[in-house]
C-alpha cells in the first residue's frame, strides 16, 4: 500500500505531526514540576557541550533559561498550527500560565520522551530516536520533571539541521507573536465555508502558496498536507485563489478539515493514513518530471517555492468566470491571446456569406508609411559646399587628418590633396589630380605635406 520511498525518509513535521508531539508532552509531563534543565547540546556531534543560540533564540542564555524555568509546574501542553508550547505556572493548580516555552520543530526537529517511542514521522537512525541510548543525538535542550510518588519523565528537544526554534514568553503565549499572528487552525477553530471562500476570492496568488502562508487563511498546512487536500479536492495547486468557484472553495474547505482530522486521528502514523491518499506515492525525491503510480501519472513542479506533486488528469484549474488568470496557473493558455485576436476577424454577421464578403473586399494600401522608429541618418552635405579652395587645402594640409572612411568602396570623407566629398555615383579622383576649375596650390605650400597623410599626429613645420 505504501511506497517504499516513504519508509526511507523522514518528513517535515506539519499539523498532524506536531499534534502527535503535543499529545506526547501532555501524557508525559503535564502536572509535573521541572527540576532539571540542561541547555547544552548532547548526544554527539560537532556542537557537543555548546549552547546553540540559533535554536534557542532571541538572545537567551543558558543561565537565563535555567533561572526562568527552574521549579515551575507544567499546567498544559498547547498547539496552534505548527507551533507548540508548554505552559508553566508557579503552582500545580495555577489557572493561568506565568511563563510559556515555545517549541517549533522546523524541518527535522522532534521531541523525544525517555522510554517512549519517539516521533512517529521520523525515520529511526542510530542515537536519534533510540530510547535505550540517552540522550539522543543533536539534543539541544533536555528537561527533567518530577511528579508524585517518585514519578517523573525526561524529554529532549532534538534538531539535526537547526531549523527548529525555542522561545520563552511571559503570560499567555497565544496573545503574543508568533502565535497571535497565525490564521485559523483547521482543528481548533476552523473558518466557516463563507469566510474561507471570501478569503480565497480576495487573492490572486496560487492556491497552494496561499495555503502554505501560515498567517493568511489557515495555519498548520505544510507541503504534503497542501498537496493532499488539493488532490482530494481535485484542484490544481497553481490555480489562482480567485479563479476557484464557490463549489471548488467549499470542496477545498471540506478536504482541509478532513485530511487534518484523519491524520491527527492516526496520531501522525503514516501506515494508518487512508489508502487512496496521494501521500503514499508522492515521495519520489524529485522536483521535476513525472512518475507512474496506482493513482495515475504524478507530475512534479515548483509552486509557492515548494516541490509540488499533482495529477493533471484529475486536478483542474479554477472554474470561476471573470477571474484574471496567472501565468503559473494556466500554462495551457499560452496561445489564448492570439486565438482571441483571430476571432475578431472571423466573427462576421451573416455566417459563411459574411466571411466570403470579407475575403472579397479589395485590399486598401496605406496612403503613407508609418514613421520609422530608427533614428534618421544625417543628411549628406550639398555638392557645392564640398568643393574648397585649393589654396586652403594646401594651407590646411599641415593639420591632423583622419583616414578616409569607405562605404561600399566609395570615398565618403574628404581626401588630402583634393578636398572633394564624392557624391553617390561619382568617380573618385586619382591622387594628385585637382578638380576642374580649382586654383593652383599656393607657392609657399609645404611640399612635404603629402607625407603627413600617414602620420597620426600634427605634421612638423
Amino acid at each position: 500500500r505504501e511506497d517504499p520511498l516513504v519508509r526511507s525518509r523522514a518528513r517535515m513535521p506539519e499539523l498532524p505531526e506536531v499534534e502527535s508531539q503535543r499529545r506526547d508532552l501532555e501524557a508525559s509531563c503535564v502536572g509535573m514540576q521541572l527540576q532539571g534543565i540542561n541547555p547544552l547540546e548532547q548526544g554527539g556531534g560537532g556542537r557537543e557541550g555548546l549552547f546553540d543560540d540559533k535554536v534557542i533564540g532571541e538572545e537567551m542564555t543558558a543561565a537565563g533559561i535555567e533561572a526562568s524555568l527552574q521549579g515551575k509546574w507544567v499546567i498544559a501542553a498547547r498547539r496552534r498550527g505548527k507551533q507548540m508550547w508548554l505552559e508553566f505556572g508557579v503552582t500545580r493548580d495555577a489557572a493561568t500560565p506565568s511563563l510559556c516555552l515555545l517549541m517549533h520543530l522546523g524541518m527535522t526537529g522532534g521531541i523525544n520522551v525517555r522510554g517512549g517511542e519517539g516521533p512517529k514521522y521520523k525515520t529511526a537512525k542510530p542515537r536519534t530516536n533510540d530510547t535505550e541510548v540517552w540522550p539522543p543525538r543533536f539534543t539541544k535542550l533536555e528537561l527533567t520533571f518530577a511528579g508524585d510518588e517518585g514519578s517523573g519523565c525526561t524529554i529532549a528537544f532534538c534538531d539535526s539541521r537547526r531549523f527548529g526554534r525555542i522561545y520563552l514568553r511571559e503570560g499567555d503565549a497565544a496573545s503574543a507573536p508568533p502565535i497571535s499572528k497565525l490564521a485559523a487552525d483547521p482543528i481548533i477553530d476552523p473558518p466557516s465555508v463563507a469566510t474561507f471562500a471570501s478569503m480565497l476570492a480576495a487573492s490572486s496568488m496560487p492556491v497552494k502558496a496561499a495555503l502554505l502562508d501560515q498567517n493568511r487563511i489557515v495555519c498548520g498546512v505544510g507541503n504534503w498536507v497542501a498537496d493532499e487536500v488539493l488532490y482530494q479536492a481535485e484542484i490544481l495547486p497553481a490555480a489562482p485563489c480567485n479563479s476557484l468557484s464557490l463549489e471548488q472553495a467549499s470542496a477545498l474547505h471540506t478536504q482541509i478539515l478532513s485530511v487534518c482530522q484523519l491524520a491527527c486521528a492516526a496520531n501522525g502514523a503514516r501506515e494508518e493514513f487512508p489508502e487512496n491518499w496521494l501521500f503514499h506515492h508522492r515521495w519520489a525525491n524529485q522536483t521535476k518530471g513525472s512518475i507512474s503510480s496506482p493513482l495515475g501519472t504524478i507530475h512534479f513542479d515548483t509552486v509557492g517555492g515548494r516541490t509540488t506533486a499533482f495529477l493533471p488528469h484529475r486536478q483542474k484549474a479554477g472554474t470561476q468566470k471573470g477571474a484574471a488568470p496567472r501565468k503559473a496557473a494556466v500554462k495551457k493558455e499560452k496561445g489564448h491571446a492570439q486565438e482571441k485576436a483571430g476571432k475578431g476577424q472571423e466573427k462576421v454577421e451573416g455566417g459563411e456569406e459574411g466571411a466570403e464578403a470579407v475575403k472579397a473586399m479589395p485590399k486598401v494600401e496605406p496612403t503613407e508609411k508609418a514613421a520609422p522608429t530608427k533614428k534618421a541618418e544625417p543628411k549628406p552635405k550639398p555638392r557645392a559646399a564640398a568643393t574648397a579652395n585649393a589654396a586652403e587645402v594646401a594651407t590646411n594640409e599641415a593639420a591632423p587628418e583622419s583616414k578616409p572612411a569607405r562605404r561600399g568602396g566609395k570615398v565618403s570623407a574628404v581626401a588630402s590633396g583634393s578636398d572633394v566629398q564624392e557624391a553617390d555615383g561619382a568617380v573618385p579622383l586619382r591622387p594628385g589630380r585637382q578638380p576642374k576649375g580649382a586654383a593652383e596650390p599656393a607657392a609657399d605650400a609645404d611640399p612635404s605635406a603629402k607625407r603627413t597623410r600617414r602620420t597620426r599626429g600634427p605634421a612638423s613645420a
